[in-house]
């Protein structure tokens, strides 16, 4: 197990981060590839970023794994079990489907993004030091906003930086 300099040693839930190696199959990178897990980046860009971003769009392109119209077909919030209209797969629970993570605005009017992080709600704008670290990731409840009244009159904070 390896470590990642630009990372945490552990994650907001205590969990060890590590990349696995076990003889010469670098797992993390296996496991994408073959389409039984998603690239995801959780606050900023990480070492093998790039790499493990195209090995899960050539899963995607070969539809292997979670890719494939016989599994979820990329659907990974896609319900196998349903109760009280919560979409219950793979130990994600949601009432949505929402976009994958991003650090890019889905519109462009709308660039300031709303982060939660163990400090609460904060908002970062685009000459924000922290702008182009933070990723948003709409299933955990992070959002876009279009301008800062309407950050706080959601209830969220300015970054300070």
């Amino acid at each position: 197990m390896v470590t990642d300099p630009t990372q945490d040693d552990r994650d907001k839930y205590n969990r060890l981060l590590r990349y696995v190696y076990v003889d010469q199959t670098f797992y993390n990178e296996e496991m994408i590839k073959e389409g039984f897990a998603v690239e995801y980046t959780y606050k900023v860009s990480y070492q093998f970023q790039s790499e493990f971003r195209n090995v899960e769009q050539s899963a995607k392109s070969a539809a292997k794994g979670l890719w494939s119209t016989d599994t979820c077909g990329g659907d990974i919030t896609k319900s196998t079990t349903s109760r009280n209209d919560t979409v219950i797969n793979s130990g994600l629970s949601t009432k949505t489907n929402f976009p994958a993570p991003s650090a890019i605005p889905p519109d462009p009017n709308c660039p300031i993004k709303g982060n939660i992080s163990s400090g609460g709600k904060i908002y970062h704008v685009p000459d924000g030091i922290y702008y182009d670290k933070t990723v948003i990731d709409e299933s955990a409840g992070e959002r876009w906003f279009c301008n800062e009244a309407e950050a706080v009159a959601a209830g969220w904070r300015k970054s300070s930086r």
